[in-house]
């Protein structure tokens, strides 16, 4: 209902009711006038005090004559919003809430927060709307954080601002200041959607929807319900700016039905019950009767302050000793508290009952949640405005009670219709609409003399599912029909006709069969190979057209270059063909220059290749769009979903310069100006950037010297039109933050089928996060392809999310233990173990044999585990550890322990053991090629490399991790190098190192660290993992790139990780190439 009304009106209205706001405020300041409604004198206001005396604990109240402005807000203002909300849903008050401008005053002066970052190819610095992270702890709590804030909002009535009018005015004032700083650090409608405590009433009170809401999966209006919207000349346009997944401005249903299960929701459902309950409960608990809130005395009580610690409740004629200050969210805790738990127990006693009936998950949850929001606001009307509502005629009041009660269960009744299911339908019904008004038949006979457009969005659905059924031969004969007369016209001849001809053709559901038999009924078979020709007496015409094609198709080959026509046909290379086309296919020089002047006044070939670009252009925004709203969990994941908007972004470049090159050949006139605005619809924040660019064909000259006139003045308004609007940039590709089911299955269509291998791998893991079930079915089908002609990182990532697992598990490190033996009046033995299972005794079979008759024949053992070690006590002989008795069976073994055994004097045998973790190739993890990828792409020096050449190192990389003092000697003296991608390792050096630290990003070669000095690797953290690459010559050559290359700021790719050590020894730097 509201969604159609324009901006500029709504501007107004809210503007309006800003202003009232302020003046409400400020009458809590200073108020001659309402005072005089109040006097017990004026008998004609029925807001005249009465003599009745209101009784709170022990004390009597009685009321003297007082400003109405806080009596007016709180049992009149307020008590109306509920209803508001549900009769006309969550787009109207959007668009009226006066909080909802106060957050948009900084963008309209010019003072929102902007984000600059470093563009990767341009190296220029681009500036964006700040916005809230969508991972960030924010983001993921807000139910939590605004509800929190309201219950705080809350409290602070019950205790202060119900009756104080500064403290009031100053609350009202500081949610205003709130949501202008807000819009000032971040843009679109974040104080709305992540901070505002009224937006937790407003949503729990309008979802699925309002009574009078609007369904725009349906209508698909171009501006959607409340979606940010600014004027123009040209109406409201698109202010779009993506600061929240599945947008509840842009379409409820869809961001109430992907949101349902989220616990958070649920909770704060139940628990609103339990706020509004305690709220007007409290009434009663502190004054023992209900009198005190009906009377209304609460909006004008005096000395509020001074009773904060006063006692809290009065009940059965008895004062609590709980301070006020704390009974107040005491109670609203409890009661909070005990509506989850009914909640949620109703909700399982409700899903025992209905799952039994084959009721998903979603509707059972919905219909709790439906039947809460009933409780809650009917709980809410039968005290909200009753100290004014007492003031009427009894039968006024019920007669209002009757009206509210109906209007809400009226609510209820339709939203407990509401179905995933349905909004599904309903989504499909708009299009599905067009398709049945594409068959051009006749359907009145079905309708009852109905038209299509009067059909609701369930009669479409129904409709088109048995439409199919009996009208093919109605699809067939309208396709003959369209086929006959493009046959006859000769506009077959034409390569843009014949592919508009298909996609009609597989718009209609007619098969390739079907499509034959035709041309056989119209004698037009050859059309079916256009190698094969028919010869007729037209052959000259048909020669001329065949010229007039091939020469087109040459030239529009060469227009992306940034060319013009004029100058592209004066190329050598594509005059000398010309010229052999000319003499093969018999062209006169009159029949050439026709041709050569249709293609430069732009018949049909620039709109051929412009259409293409922009509709690429538009895929790309809405794929965009989509990549944006994905929620990628792991570090990993987030960079490649980088690594892929990179290359969105790379792609996309490419896309608007071609289409520079195509519009730079259009003349003056009507197609170029409406080519320029759509370009600038699409891509108006890239185009001043690239229009400062050199052309390819001329590096000597930009895009603006080359371009019209007429296109740079329309590029030139709308940026004015766009400044004059919001005062900030609109970032392309934020247009659309809410996606069908269709159009996520063809986003993620699109990702796994670039013709970049490296792309489409990304694409498919992306995919994976998204839709597992078709991220496999599509690798599935990669793998049925030829796999010889397909790219390694491709395969490997195709084979595992295909569930082709390869390659070995990792294996527990090894342990090293040495032992020095020590026993009186012999030499010291040391010995070393790498078994799992050590014996300590005096029998000649253990492995450690202790020629003492002291000693127990099997008295110890130490067990090497993969975790730890322990030591174990065989026999009933004593021992200590480190001087400590062993009175347990099983103990852990410390690093360098000291075992006696039989006593602490020095005549006792004594066992000193370390031990350490050895490094091995079975310490390597199984981490496939695309996380490696993504492993290094995150490097600090490896971040700026292309990706091919990323690719090229992961694709033989080897990644494994190690525990702290793990050795890794064994990676040493290899013809390899080795890249700290996490923790530290320390350098146990001889000669001129000592104790020197290698930190991340450090990479060595292990061969010449070595031969450079006689020193050992030890992992100093809890953990490391390190990277080993082959020493090839390609690999050589890019990691000596990476040492001569001076690093670059790039924020694409993910959190930067801290630079390489700087402070290493120069010998060990030496090692590094």
């Amino acid at each position: 209902m509201f969604s159609a009304i324009s901006e500029r009106k709504m501007l107004n209205v809210r503007t309006a009711l800003l202003i009232g706001w302020l003046v409400l405020i400020a009458s809590l300041f200073w108020d001659p006038i309402s005072v005089g409604l109040t006097d017990p004198a004026n008998t004609a206001s029925p807001f005249r005090i009465s003599t009745e005396v209101v009784h709170v604990q022990h004390s009597d109240l009685v009321a003297t004559p007082y400003p109405l402005g806080a009596r007016i807000f709180w049992t009149m203002i307020v008590p109306l919003v509920p209803l508001f909300l549900m009769v006309f849903g969550h787009e109207a008050w959007r668009r009226v809430c006066p909080l909802s401008l106060a957050s948009q005053i900084p963008g309209y002066l010019g003072l929102r927060r902007h984000r600059s970052g470093v563009h990767r190819r341009s190296g220029l610095v681009r500036r964006s709307i700040a916005l809230i992270d969508r991972q960030s702890w924010l983001a993921r709590h807000n139910w939590y954080v605004q509800f929190g804030m309201l219950f705080t909002g809350v409290t602070m009535r019950l205790l202060i601002i119900n009756s104080d009018r500064t403290a009031m005015a100053i609350a009202l004032l500081g949610v205003i200041c709130a949501a202008m700083l807000t819009g000032a650090l971040w843009g679109g409608k974040t104080w709305c959607n992540y901070i505002c405590p009224a937006n937790v009433v407003q949503r729990i009170y309008t979802e699925p929807g309002g009574i009078l809401e609007s369904t725009p999966h349906f209508s698909r209006p171009a501006i959607p319900q409340s979606m940010c919207r600014k004027p123009s000349p040209k109406g409201a346009v698109s202010a779009c700016v993506g600061c929240m997944v599945d947008c509840g401005d842009i379409d409820l249903q869809k961001s109430y039905w992907n949101g349902i299960l989220e616990p958070q929701r649920r909770h704060v459902y139940y628990m609103f019950f339990g706020l509004v309950v305690g709220f007007y409960g409290y009434y009663f608990l502190y004054s023992g009767n209900w009198n005190y809130y009906f009377s209304g005395i609460w909006t004008h009580e005096d000395n509020v302050r001074s009773k904060l610690f006063d006692p809290g409740f009065f009940i059965a004629g008895h004062a609590i000793p709980i301070p006020k200050l704390i009974a107040a969210p005491l109670t609203l805790a409890l009661a909070c508290a005990l509506s989850l738990a009914l909640g949620r127990l109703c909700e399982a006693v409700y899903r025992r009952w209905r799952s039994r009936q084959g009721l998903s998950e979603k509707l059972i949850v919905h219909h709790c949640l439906c039947v809460a929001t009933w409780l809650s606001i009917n709980a809410f009307y039968s005290f909200g405005g009753r100290p004014n509502l007492n003031l009427l005629p009894m039968l006024n009041a019920r007669m209002v009670d009757i009206a509210i009660f109906g209007l809400t269960t009226w609510w209820l009744r339709r939203a407990l219709d509401h179905t995933p299911t349905r909004y599904q339908e309903e989504s499909m019904a708009s299009s599905l609409l067009t398709e049945l008004k594409k068959l051009k038949v006749n359907v009145a006979k079905l309708l009852d003399g109905r038209k299509l457009d009067d059909l609701k969005a369930n009669e479409i659905y129904l409709l088109s599912k048995a439409l199919p059924g009996f009208s093919q031969q109605q699809k067939l004969d309208a396709y003959r029909n369209i086929l006959d007369e493009a046959v006859t016209s000769g506009s077959t001849a034409s390569a843009t006709a014949r592919d508009q001809l298909e996609a009609f053709r597989m718009q209609m559901s007619i098969s390739e069969e079907e499509h034959m038999r035709l041309l056989e009924e119209l004698g037009a078979t050859a059309l079916a190979d256009p190698e094969t020709s028919m010869v007729t007496p037209e052959e000259k015409l048909a020669s001329i057209e065949q010229y007039r094609e091939l020469v087109s198709g040459m030239v529009a080959g060469r227009l992306e270059g940034g060319s013009s026509i004029e100058e592209i046909l004066k190329q050598p290379a594509l005059q000398s063909t010309i010229n052999v086309l000319r003499q093969s296919l018999q062209i006169s020089v009159q029949d050439h220059e026709t041709a050569v002047d249709e293609l430069v006044s732009q018949s049909d070939l620039l709109p051929s290749k412009m259409d293409p670009v922009l509709k690429a252009l538009s895929r790309h925004r809405s794929l965009r769009s989509f990549l944006d709203a994905a929620e990628i969990s792991g570090p990993l994941g987030k960079t490649l979903l980088s690594l892929l908007l990179e290359a969105l972004e790379m792609r996309a470049e490419e896309m608007l310069a071609s289409a520079l090159s195509i519009l730079r050949n259009f003349r003056p006139g009507p197609l170029l100006e409406r080519y320029a605005e759509e370009l600038t619809s699409l891509c108006g924040q890239e185009l001043p950037l690239l229009l400062r660019q050199p052309v390819p064909s001329a590096p000597s000259l930009r895009w603006r010297d080359v371009l019209p006139a007429r296109a740079l003045e329309t590029f030139a308004a709308a940026k004015s039109a766009r400044r004059a609007g919001s005062g900030a940039d609109n970032r392309e590709g934020h247009g659309m933050a809410s996606f069908t089911d269709r159009e996520v299955e063809s986003s993620l269509s699109e990702l796994v089928t670039f013709k970049d291998p490296l792309i489409r791998a990304i694409g498919l893991v992306i995919c994976g996060y998204v839709r597992p079930n078709m991220a496999r079915e599509a690798a599935e089908q990669m793998l049925a392809t030829d796999a010889s002609t397909q790219h390694p990182i491709l395969m490997a990532t195709a084979e595992d999310i295909a569930g082709i697992k390869s390659g070995r598990q990792k294996l527990p490190p090894r342990i090293q233990l040495h032992a020095t033996v020590k026993i009186p009046d012999r030499t010291d033995a040391r010995l070393t173990f790498e078994k799992e299972y050590i014996t300590v005794g005096r029998a000649s079979d253990n492995d450690i044999v202790i020629a003492d008759t002291d000693v127990q024949p099997y008295q110890l053992a130490i067990c090497l585990e993969p975790d730890e070690v322990r030591l174990l006590r065989l026999d009933s002989g004593s021992a200590l550890l480190d001087g400590q008795p062993l009175l347990p069976d099983a103990v852990p073994l410390p690093n360098a322990a000291a075992i006696s055994l039989n006593g602490s004097g020095e005549s006792t045998p004594r066992i000193l053991v370390d031990w350490n973790y050895i490094a091995s190739e079975q310490d390597a993890l199984g981490v496939r090629p695309i996380l490696r990828l993504a492993m290094l792409a995150r490097n600090e020096r490896f971040r700026h490399f292309p990706l091919e050449a990323l690719a090229t190192l992961a694709a033989d990389a080897v990644v494994g991790r190690y525990t702290r003092n793990a050795s890794l000697d064994t990676l040493l003296g290899r013809d390899r190098y080795l890249l700290i991608q996490e923790g530290q390792v320390k350098v146990n050096g001889a000669g001129d190192i000592h104790d020197d630290i290698l930190n991340p990003g450090d990479v060595f070669s292990s061969n010449s660290f070595a031969k450079l000095f006689p020193g050992s690797l030890e992992v100093l953290s809890s953990f490391s993992v390190i990277i080993q690459f082959p020493a090839t010559n390609k690999i050589k050559e890019l990691l000596k790139e990476i040492e001569s290359s001076p690093p670059k700021i790039s924020t694409i790719r993910g959190e930067p990780f801290r630079s390489p050590n700087l402070n290493i020894d120069s010998k060990i730097q030496a090692a590094a190439f």
